[in-house]
């Protein structure tokens, strides 16, 4: 019997056409030739305090995007655009991967990012 995150996975994978619900522009470093690829959203906001007292909001997020539609590892410094213009730029926060699995058939990409001011 299957656990849950493969069953999960699964249940994805057959419906990914109609749940990838937002359309999205990826661009490549140093590529010309934009992708444009249905893709979900997670978002996450942050404020963080300087020395000199000034509040930054940090937004991130994450684009669920099959690979049926992205073949190439995402790279840091890839930009991924959203319908309404704001452009996003992959991000390597800690272990220097600019992107993670999703699932463990290795079907869909997370692709991390932050928001370009």
């Amino acid at each position: 019997m299957q656990d849950l995150i493969s069953q999960g996975a699964a249940w994805f994978r057959q419906q990914a056409d109609k749940h990838l619900s937002v359309q999205v522009e990826y661009r490549s470093v140093g590529s010309l030739v934009p992708l444009s690829l249905p893709a979900m959203v997670g978002m996450t906001r942050h404020d963080s305090m300087d020395q000199a007292g000034s509040i930054t909001r940090i937004e991130s997020r994450d684009f669920f995007i099959s690979t049926d539609y992205l073949s190439a590892i995402p790279k840091k410094g890839d930009r991924v655009i959203e319908q309404d213009g704001s452009v996003y730029e992959v991000f390597a926060p800690f272990s220097g991967n600019a992107w993670v699995w999703a699932d463990r058939q290795q079907r869909i990409r997370k692709i991390h990012t932050q928001l370009v001011p």
